[in-house]
Order: C-alpha cells, then structure tokens, then sequence
C-alpha cells in the first residue's frame, strides 16, 4: 500500500482521518470536511451523522489547499513536483454531488486551476485514486 505517490479518499470522516494519518504516516495527509448541510437531502436521521469530506495522502513535499466550490461542497488541492519525472502536478480530491450542483463545483475547480496556473502543470482531478 505505501508503494503508491498519493492517495485520493472520498467520504471520509473526522474520526477516520486520524486513523488513516497514523496507517500512512510516511505520507503528508490532509482533509477538509463539506458543510454539514451541504448533506441534508441524504442525512438518516435515525443515525447519527458525522462530519465527512475529501482526504489526499502524498509521499512528496507539498502544499494543501481547502477549497470550497461554492455550494457547501470542499475539495483538497495539492501542488507537489514528482521527484523521478521532475514535473509539477495539481492535484484535486473531489467529490462532485452527482445532482445539478456538480456543474457549478466542477467549474469552481476550473476556476481556481486557471487562476493558480503561473507554470505548467499535470492536472489530476479524482476520487479513490492510486498512482503508482
């Protein structure tokens, strides 16, 4: 499993990332969590509902960055250089709400990717994700 250069996790909560920071702690590891309301159309009530969001976990120096895409929903960018091929990656954990909102998220994304584009990068935009 630590084979990998980064991880993309989705739904996950406040109590799992301390978990998951102690499972790859040869890894940077950073979360962000959605507005709790962000949802409420999918909330049991008759269980108790916890905090949840998107998490990345990459073997190399790099920066984080909490973005949030306008609708209560969060991402996580990275910015890290792959140390073998010498070339800067962006890299997004998204969760797009698969309803009409994920139009305005995946625009916000852009957004942000075109205005914090002062060199050339390698995008990657996803969920559960390994690149080994």
């Amino acid at each position: 499993m630590k084979d990998a250069d980064f991880y993309l996790l989705a739904e996950t909560q406040n109590d799992e990332n301390e978990i998951m920071k102690q499972v790859l702690s040869d890894y940077t590891y950073g979360s962000v969590c959605h507005n709790d309301d962000y949802w409420s159309n999918w909330i049991d009530h008759n269980n108790n509902f916890q905090s949840n969001g998107v998490a990345i976990a990459i073997n190399n120096n790099i920066s984080l960055f909490d973005l949030s895409l306008g609708t209560g929903n969060h991402c996580i960018i990275a910015i890290c250089r792959h140390k073998k091929l010498n070339k800067w990656f962006r890299i997004a954990s998204v969760h797009f709400d698969p309803g009409n909102r994920k139009h305005i998220e995946a625009l916000s994304l852009c957004k942000w990717f075109h205005l914090n584009g002062n060199q050339e990068y390698i995008d990657i935009i996803g969920v559960i994700l390994m690149l080994l």
